[in-house]
């Protein structure tokens, strides 16, 4: 994830073959040109164009996972031998946030980092705030891996009490609690006697890609678990 030095861990340092299995297609040596990271404006920002699934396409993704690995905004990162301050790589997703797109991500990760009540101008000169967003991404169905990471924006949202406790989006969470616990009812409903759950859409019982189930699987026990 980190360049040349997680290349040479993961690929050419001996690790475990099936480590080398899983980043093989993400990392390679030459990253100026086809790693996980492109330098805009001085700062590595994970790359958006590449073949799906092999390299980053949503900045936002990157910041939520670094979020939920415990990562501070005043944390340092290291690409191919320099060093940033992360907060300047958040201050760039700031610029280009708009409430349109996909938003899932900019919601989970800013819904960590921002205190409630930020106001924030783009780039593009519009007016930003996080319930601007949140606002959006209620009323917009998102199909990223079958919407588990939109539910994943909202539950980690609504865990928040500092953001249930904003003026602005204290506005929202009649609606927002009310998503949250459809979506549970629906995948209790749809919990199989083995722990899985059928997929959205899906006739019960009818056979689906192993690896469908797998993400599904997965991410709503990731997003579930912002509501413990």
């Amino acid at each position: 994830m980190y360049g040349e030095s997680a290349y040479e861990t993961f690929i050419r340092g001996g690790a475990d073959e099936n480590l080398q299995r899983i980043f093989k297609i993400i990392l390679n040596s030459d990253t100026r040109s086809l790693g996980p990271y492109v330098m805009r404006g001085d700062l590595p920002y994970p790359r958006r164009t590449g073949p799906y699934f092999s390299q980053e396409h949503h900045p936002g993704q990157f910041l939520n996972y670094f979020s939920m690995s415990g990562g501070t905004a005043n944390a340092i990162i290291k690409v191919d031998g320099a060093e940033y301050a992360f907060v300047d790589v958040l201050s760039q997703t700031l610029l280009e946030a708009r409430p349109s797109g996909e938003l899932a991500y900019l919601v989970l990760s800013f819904s960590y980092y921002l205190e409630p009540g930020k106001r924030w101008k783009n780039k593009f000169g519009e007016e930003m705030s996080f319930a601007l967003l949140l606002e959006r991404l209620l009323t917009t169905q998102e199909k990223t891996c079958l919407g588990t990471h939109r539910f994943a924006a909202l539950a980690r949202t609504f865990s928040r009490q500092e953001l249930r406790e904003d003026k602005d989006i204290g506005k929202l969470c009649s609606e927002l609690g009310k998503q949250i616990q459809t979506a549970l009812g629906v995948l209790k409903a749809s919990q199989n006697s083995d722990g899985t759950f059928e997929l959205p859409g899906i006739t019960p019982g009818s056979e689906s890609p192993g690896y469908q189930r797998l993400f599904y699987g997965g991410h709503s026990l990731e997003w579930i678990t912002f509501l413990d």
